[in-house]
């Protein structure tokens, strides 16, 4: 499954089921959630295909290593996810894209760093992901008690 087809599974069609505060709107905590550990953890793996395909393997590979993360910009994260993708997460979180990719940039390496402890990634057949780490995160980050 490609980082495509994971983005549109987890921005899904009405967003019900995860909304925010009741809004009918999908919070940003829940699209981070779903395009890490989505698909049963795939979705991680497709997350560093895809900075590795845009040329940021190097920075990628810093979050998921055990050394300092490297930064990313607003714009590469949108390079990685394509005007469509951020658009999508937009509409769908009621922010503006200039936010989506602001907070992208900011909590993706805190993030995939969180979920990949060991300095690598996650063996699905060994479990997979522990979202209990990222939800944690995220939580702190987003100012939400779990």
């Amino acid at each position: 499954m490609n980082l495509g087809n994971i983005l549109k599974s987890v921005l899904g069609g009405s967003g019900e089921g995860s909304s925010s505060e009741g809004s009918g709107k999908l919070d940003l905590m829940s699209i981070i959630t779903g395009l890490i550990g989505g698909q049963g953890g795939a979705g991680l793996g497709e997350l560093v295909k895809k900075f590795t395909e845009n040329g940021l393997g190097d920075v990628v590979s810093s979050w998921i290593g055990k050394g300092d993360n490297a930064p990313v910009t607003p714009e590469q994260v949108k390079d990685v996810f394509g005007e469509e993708g951020i658009e999508e997460m937009a509409n769908k979180t009621g922010m503006n894209k200039e936010e989506i990719t602001g907070q992208l940039s900011e909590i993706l390496p805190k993030a995939i760093d969180k979920v990949t402890p060991e300095g690598k990634l996650p063996d699905a057949n060994e479990g997979g992901i522990d979202l209990g780490n990222i939800g944690d995160l995220l939580g702190g980050l987003f100012g939400k008690k779990e």
